[in-house]
């Protein structure tokens, strides 16, 4: 129980260190949106590195990554899930009545857009998985 108390009460101390450090640090302004998307998700990405490296550092846990086993079939299914879990969820709201495609938008810089899309995803699981599965 002590455990599992301590756990959760770092795993808070991350969350609200992340918090106060991703708002307090501004996102410098640029006129085009998707440069300024793209530092707005990559500020966060940083400052969760930060933190998971400093809690890493306090809790002095010990993380091993097999290398040989880094692009394995694991990365084409978790590709190929995620994929039909997005396709699922989109077909499932469409079929509902919930999503309708009324017109198409270009977008410019698109792949701008999708490394910061990139970059959020990365933040986003480090934050779930990178320090607070290390607690488990």
């Amino acid at each position: 129980m002590k455990k599992m108390i301590m756990s959760i009460g770092k795993v808070l101390v991350f969350f609200i260190l992340w918090s106060v450090s991703v708002g307090l640090v501004p996102i410098p302004e640029f006129s085009n949106p998707a440069i300024w998307r793209l530092f707005a998700e990559i500020i966060p990405l940083l400052i969760t590195i930060l933190w998971t490296f400093l809690f890493i550092l306090f809790d002095k846990v010990d993380i091993k990554c097999d290398i040989k086993d880094l692009f394995s079939k694991k990365i084409v299914l978790g590709f190929l899930l995620g994929l039909l879990w997005l396709g699922l969820t989109i077909a499932i709201i469409y079929a509902f009545g919930g999503l309708s495609i009324v017109s198409k938008n270009s977008i410019d810089q698109g792949y701008i857009w999708f490394i910061a899309l990139f970059f959020n995803t990365i933040m986003q699981e480090l934050a779930i998985r990178g320090y607070i599965y290390t607690r488990s």
